[in-house]
């Protein structure tokens, strides 16, 4: 069983109270009654620390028998307590690199650019300023907690960087490079999703018309139509068609949803098409919405996409949200 200290902030003043442990509580309390010349907003802060075991779980729940009080629920992140492996841009120092050891590169890295250049796994990483680590097609990089990109992280379009814990952060400069199988035209459409935080819809898009990027807005989808005839016989095709919605250039796009977007117009017939999306990398557990309409008796549609900088797998994500799809 972990133990923990509460922290109680109140502005400058903090107060202690003991540790919490296994099938027992404090009962010291905190008495902040005497502080009556303060206004404003009361923060709680509550940190967990000394841990008998690398990770796990904490809760505070309320009194069973009263049904009063608070519940409070929170995660421990494993520490990194390895020595740090470091890149120098010929070899790891001291030794290669493990699921437990903290790294830092401290030159450019290309998975696959020679025999020490690899894929690999790390506790936590840091990539010092000037220095890029690439994760190439075929390739991955998996981070079991934080990651600091004071340099860049770059992922290309086959390749996979993935963080396991969900409580791990991403600080600092991502770039992940999406390249599309060869288009006949430049109007044939491609489904994006952006793996990245803040990138807007003219960062990733920038040769795309204006007119010709889009998000789908499930709310607005009602099929209970033939064509233009109120005949009460859907077609699988929205009544007014508001479905599809044009997204303006500056538009943030969002975690979790999917868009369509050309390529631009100078579109070379049979080649590829690309978007560079540039931004920390999301990471964690993340919610997206969906929508459902009874009245559409052909199903109501959705329109997501996978928010990382990595592969899912579908079919434990259609497992785990069976509920809703």
């Amino acid at each position: 069983m972990k133990k923990f200290t509460l922290l109680f902030l109140l502005f400058s003043l903090v107060f202690t109270d003991a540790a919490v442990n296994e099938n027992g509580e404090d009962n010291n309390g905190i008495d902040l009654s005497t502080l009556t010349a303060l206004t404003g907003t009361i923060t709680f802060r509550l940190y967990a620390y000394s841990a008998t075991s690398a990770a796990g779980t904490f809760d505070i729940e309320e009194h069973t028998a009263t049904a009063k009080g608070i519940i409070i629920n929170g995660t421990v992140v494993a520490i990194c307590t390895s020595p740090t492996v470091t890149w120098d841009g010929t070899n790891w120092t001291p030794t290669t690199p493990d699921i437990n050891t903290p790294v830092i590169i401290n030159a450019n890295y290309i998975t696959g650019n020679s025999v020490n250049e690899v894929s690999f796994s790390a506790c936590s990483l840091t990539v010092s300023v000037g220095f890029t680590l690439t994760v190439d097609n075929g390739d991955f990089v998996v981070i079991e907690n934080n990651v600091v990109a004071n340099g860049t992280v770059r992922v290309e379009t086959q390749g996979a960087f993935v963080q396991n814990d969900d409580a791990g952060t991403f600080t600092g400069n991502g770039l992940v490079l999406k390249t599309t199988p060869n288009k006949q035209a430049w109007y044939y459409y491609t489904y994006w999703s952006s793996p990245v935080e803040d990138e807007t819809a003219f960062g990733a898009f920038p040769d795309t018309d204006a007119d010709r990027r889009f998000l789908f807005s499930a709310p607005d989808y009602l099929d209970e139509n033939t064509g233009s005839s109120n005949d009460g016989i859907p077609d699988d095709i929205d009544d007014n068609g508001d479905d599809w919605q044009i997204v303006a250039g500056g538009t943030t796009l969002i975690t979790g949803v999917g868009y369509a977007a050309t390529a631009g117009p100078f579109h070379i017939p049979g080649g590829s098409d690309s978007a560079d999306f540039n931004g920390a990398f999301n990471t964690g557990d993340i919610d997206t919405s969906i929508f459902f309409n009874v009245l559409n008796t052909l199903g109501s549609w959705n329109f997501i996409g996978n928010p990382y900088p990595s592969a899912i797998d579908f079919v434990a994500f259609q497992a785990a949200n069976s509920s809703v799809i």
